[in-house]
């Protein structure tokens, strides 16, 4: 997704509240299910759907293919712990779909784990994740070592955030607040950025049992995206180019509306997100149809305000402003208070680029 993972939990960090559940020390809630013969889902639990990402793992008669890995190493190592005791085949193979540090800061635990492994993303991928990718996580460095440091002056104190005295109860949930931030930093120190090692730009297709494998570049939801599909299940693997809420402060509106449209073409029932959960059949081609609609909405209000003159605040303010983006909100944030924050937060970033891609504006 577009925000490092400290910028989209970082108001979490920055009270130093939940950080056992945050921390890469932690245990996860990953979820890891055969969907499939041979096809594993591997899940990040709701509510933190958009913190991190998912990973598909394909298990076949000689090797492993794993989809993504997470920001977080510790959820890495223990999907591949689960692979282990799902099958002793090694993994071979693990796609990045795209740079984003959520798809790619633990590739490094995979590279640990299988040396000879073969990293696979889009070619754009050896600039953009030391470029773009990698100061996310210095970020996170900083906003750990300032909050700790404070931690520790209030601990001092015997304060809390608003200055207010702590009684021992408190005292103590800071300390161990404290600590689990500690333990989050040394993790995040840890981490070693690792590019991939097979840069694509035309399709690579891997023949294993379950029927080939589809390893499509695509220009969407960034420069350089990869797109899973596996004819033979009729299973499409999408990253971030069809999410629950498909973050578009990276994308390419246009061409990701024609991407969208050639996916609907392909011959699949169910297909598997970057963020979010597992839809089949009707409600999965509905999905897809839905997201299409809010990029065409994008695209036609930009291009209105183009004609009208309007400047990117105006237009945005029209956009927002739109009765038909109310059914798209509806439908896809729903009732959940998590989905509407994350929609209010990706779609104006995606009218955005919207704007500046229909007049001709848009950086690389």
């Amino acid at each position: 997704m577009a925000f490092s993972i400290w910028g989209r939990i970082g108001l979490l960090a920055l009270g130093l509240v939940l950080l056992a559940s945050v921390g890469l020390g932690a245990d996860s809630d990953l979820s890891f299910e055969e969907i499939r013969p041979g096809i594993w889902a591997a899940l990040q639990p709701e509510p933190l759907r958009f913190n991190d990402s998912n990973s598909v793992v394909l298990v076949s008669e000689t090797d492993v293919v794993v989809i993504d890995s997470q920001a977080n190493p510790a959820t890495s190592r223990e999907l591949l712990d689960r692979i282990a005791k799902a099958t002793d085949k090694p993994v071979r193979y693990l796609v990045n779909t795209h740079f984003h540090s959520d798809h790619t800061r633990s590739n490094f635990v995979y590279r640990d784990r299988f040396p000879k492994i073969e990293i696979v993303g889009h070619r754009t991928l050896a600039e953009d994740v030391p470029a773009r990718a990698a100061p996310d996580l210095d970020g996170e460095l900083a906003l750990y070592r300032s909050e700790i440091s404070a931690g520790e002056e209030r601990r001092a104190k015997g304060v809390d955030r608003q200055g207010e005295a702590l009684d021992e109860a408190g005292r103590t949930t800071l300390a161990g607040q404290i600590e689990a931030a500690r333990e989050t930093l040394a993790g995040l120190e840890a981490i070693r950025w690792v590019a991939p090692s097979l840069d694509l730009t035309d399709r690579l297709t891997l023949h294993r049992s379950l029927g080939p494998i589809e390893i499509r570049p695509v220009h969407a939801h960034t420069r350089g995206d990869l797109i899973v599909y596996l004819p033979r299940a009729r299973v499409l693997v999408t990253g971030d180019v069809l999410d629950d809420l498909p973050f578009g402060g990276h994308g390419y509106i246009g061409d990701w509306v024609s991407v969208l449209t050639e996916l609907e073409t392909l011959d699949w029932d169910l297909f598997i997100p970057g963020h979010g959960r597992i839809r089949r059949a009707a409600e999965a081609r509905a999905h897809l149809a839905t997201v299409r609609s809010l990029f065409e909405l994008m695209l036609s209000v930009a291009r209105q305000a183009k004609a009208s003159g309007q400047d990117l605040e105006a237009a945005r303010a029209t956009f927002l402003a739109s009765e038909a983006l109310v059914p798209l909100r509806s439908t896809l944030a729903g009732d959940d208070p998590l989905g509407a924050r994350v929609f209010d937060d990706f779609v104006p970033a995606g009218f955005e680029r919207a704007f500046l891609e229909v007049t001709g504006r848009l950086p690389d």
